[in-house]
């Protein structure tokens, strides 16, 4: 992709990449406690700004405010979550292997390890969740944890909000006496690419479609020094329903699939896209009452719109498909659409001759019923048919346990980053051992995920320091430990917690 920036365009790249890579070093020289506080003061802002900014995130995208309240509160939960993170220092993984001459190897050197930030970052907001994973997001929240300047490409769906969550940003890092330069907004799909191009960038996020999100991967590996790019893309998230957990509970099953598909009016990464059901199922009627059942709900914006509107009606148009239930897509004359969820059925014979048609993310309320048959290998099913994704869903008999349902289990677990059992995917909890992502095209890298704390080791890297004076080390590989965090170290081959108390 070239880029054609006017002369002001790329005087603002270069100020906002030079702002950035002066803020780099004294940023990540601040202490875990400072850092900390800077956080919690980032999520305090947005909590007292919130009626301002739902209301302005309601009018540019048209999610209900009960969703956006719900989805500011997760934007600072996280933001505090990696002040803990931050403060207990545990994430900067400090080793300590001192000299020893009695080594089993021999002579052993001084050698002391941990992870350092990777430098300053580029982060594409994205469309569908104007909190969560925008301005604020789970991605800057991870990059600043880390001690890596953001610079924060806002996007084109909400950009009065997407400006004035920035403002409050900048303020609240001001305040809390972070360096100049630690987080930067700007707009422009030219001036962020310029940005991803630039050489004073370590690294880039990116939550949002697959074909955006493949292009700007191919523009950081082909960077003369290519960089880490951490997309988190489309997803299909399978659902497989046994015969013996339909039997026990279809109401509920049918109650909780409705809600999954029509949240947020399917505009989701983790709406479940495609669910294999026993053949002769008889759930039909059900979706079909509920849906009718269902209020329309405004699609994010008219790209959106568009894009639904025509994997909407290839799917419905593909041969062997059987709607179940139609809700309606109306579209008015500035292209802007109101949905209420589709629910088609097919056979697996239909899947296999038409999966180029099938298999593919329909982003919005959507979702296709996949009828198997008796006996059918659903294990050997899930490997002939999927490829990458975020989540992969069983929903099983009270105690049902066999063969088939390990081999389905374990075929899962290598094509998603989380399986989940009896629960739909739409929700991710923001905690320590959460995992969103998975292989391509999930995302473009499938090394960590883009939700809970873990994901800080996205924008970090590391470094050994060896033979090195006590004075020329950073704080967390001193003897003295100054910050007072944990240290892992070796003592006649033993590991032991050293530098915090008991």
């Amino acid at each position: 992709m070239t880029t054609t920036l006017t002369a002001d365009a790329l005087a603002t790249v270069e100020t906002v990449c030079a702002r950035a890579a002066a803020a780099a070093e004294p940023f990540a020289a601040t202490t875990p406690a400072s850092r900390a506080r800077a956080l919690v003061a980032v999520a305090d802002a947005l909590t007292a700004a919130a009626p301002e900014l739902v209301a302005l995130a309601a009018t540019e995208t048209g999610l209900t405010e009960a969703r956006l309240n719900g989805e500011l509160a997760r934007t600072a939960v996280q933001l505090k979550l990696f002040s803990k993170v931050v403060h207990d220092g545990a994430y900067l993984d400090a080793r300590i292997d001192p000299a020893d001459a009695d080594f089993a190897l021999g002579s052993r050197p001084d050698v002391r390890r941990m992870l350092v930030p990777v430098g300053p970052i580029v982060n594409f907001a994205a469309g569908n969740f104007p909190f969560a994973f925008s301005v604020a997001g789970g991605d800057t929240a991870a990059a600043l944890a880390a001690g890596c300047p953001v610079i924060l490409k806002g996007h084109s769906g909400h950009p009065r909000l997407g400006a004035r969550t920035a403002e409050i940003v900048i303020g609240a890092l001001e305040g809390a006496g972070m360096p100049a330069g630690v987080f930067q907004f700007i707009t422009g799909q030219e001036e962020g690419v310029a940005v991803l191009k630039d050489p004073r960038v370590r690294a880039g996020s990116f939550t949002g479609s697959i074909p955006a999100g493949r292009l700007l991967a191919d523009i950081a590996a082909a960077r003369e020094a290519p960089i880490p790019f951490f997309g988190e893309l489309g997803s299909l998230n399978p659902v497989f329903v046994t015969e013996g957990a339909l039997a026990e509970r279809a109401p509920a099953i049918i109650a909780s699939y409705l809600a999954s598909v029509s949240g947020s009016a399917g505009q989701l990464c983790t709406k479940p896209g495609i669910v294999f059901v026993p053949a002769g199922h008889g759930m039909g009627e059900a979706i079909q009452a509920g849906v009718a059942a269902l209020p329309s709900h405004r699609l994010l914006n008219q790209r959106i719109t568009a894009g639904f509107a025509s994997r909407r009606d290839q799917i419905l148009a593909t041969p062997g498909v059987e709607v179940v239930a139609d809700g309606g897509l109306r579209i008015d004359d500035e292209g802007h659409g109101w949905a209420t969820a589709t629910f088609a059925s097919v056979s697996v014979e239909t899947l296999r001759a038409a999966r180029s048609a099938l298999l593919a993310e329909a982003f919005g309320p959507l979702s296709i019923l996949v009828e198997y048959p008796p006996g059918c290998d659903l294990a050997a099913l899930a490997t002939e048919l999927f490829e990458g994704n975020l989540t992969a869903s069983v929903h099983l008999a009270a105690g049902e346990d066999s063969a088939s349902v390990r081999g389905l289990v374990r075929v899962l677990a290598e094509h998603a980053g989380r399986v989940l059992f009896d629960e739909w995917p739409t929700g991710v909890a923001v905690t320590p051992a959460m995992q969103h992502g998975g292989p391509w095209p999930a995302t473009t890298n499938d090394s960590s995920t883009s939700v809970g704390t873990a994901a800080i080791g996205r924008f970090l890297r590391a470094v050994a320091y060896q033979n090195t004076p006590q004075a020329l080390l950073p704080p967390p590989l001193q003897d003295a430990n100054p910050w007072q965090v944990p240290q892992a170290v070796s003592a006649a081959g033993e590991s032991r917690r050293w530098g915090v108390a008991d």
